[in-house]
């Protein structure tokens, strides 16, 4: 898979080039762009239905349960849609309560790739640790290499490539996944999530 260079819409360049030395606003520009020959369905209308400078706040913040919390949301919102355009009476199912696993299970039952069921439960599960944790404060190693392995060997490519891009384009002298940061490894997972769902949306819209 070829590695497009840097090419953001204009909210991701201007939000960049605002703040130049933050790796994670880095990541999000590189790594969305980086997925556009693997999802090119995706890559024009990644975020359009939400607020994607908050979006991006919330994953280049200084806080990890903020940047769990965040992902969690959104990648939940792209669940709900799917499963909505699938069914012929959605609205049947407004006042009806499931488990983020549940819901996962039902949108593979409606056709959802089984490829994202397991790093979406891993999300899911995290985000529940530091829900339910007061002293979870951070993303820890064994944290994002569940998540990591959890995703498909075609979705791991992706990430690979899209976090060597982010290095060599920064100039960053770490260009080994495995030694990145916690976090750092979690908001590429979670952007490859966000772009693999939204080319699967608008493919299918």
């Amino acid at each position: 898979m070829g590695v497009p260079h840097l090419s953001s819409g204009a909210v991701v360049s201007a939000y960049l080039k605002s703040h130049p030395a933050d790796w994670h606003l880095a990541a999000t520009g590189l790594v969305f762009n980086a997925l556009k020959e693997a999802f090119p369905a995706g890559s024009g209308r990644i975020l359009a239905d939400m607020d994607r400078q908050r979006f991006l706040d919330a994953l280049s913040a200084d806080d990890d349960l903020i940047r769990v919390m965040r992902a969690q949301l959104y990648l939940e919102s792209q669940v709900r849609r799917f499963v909505d355009r699938a069914l012929a009476h959605p609205e049947r199912l407004e006042d009806t309560y499931f488990s983020w696993p549940a819901r996962v299970d039902l949108a593979m039952a409606c056709g959802l790739d089984p490829a994202f069921g397991p790093p979406l439960k891993k999300v899911g599960a995290l985000r529940n640790k530091f829900a339910h944790d007061p002293d979870r404060v951070v993303i820890e190693n064994k944290d994002v290499e569940d998540l990591f392995g959890a995703i498909s060997d075609t979705f791991r490519k992706a990430v690979l490539v899209a976090f060597n891009e982010l290095h060599e384009e920064q100039g960053y002298e770490n260009r080994d996944f495995a030694k990145a940061r916690p976090d750092q490894r979690f908001v590429c997972i979670v952007l490859l999530l966000c772009v693999a769902l939204e080319d699967l949306a608008n493919r299918e819209g």
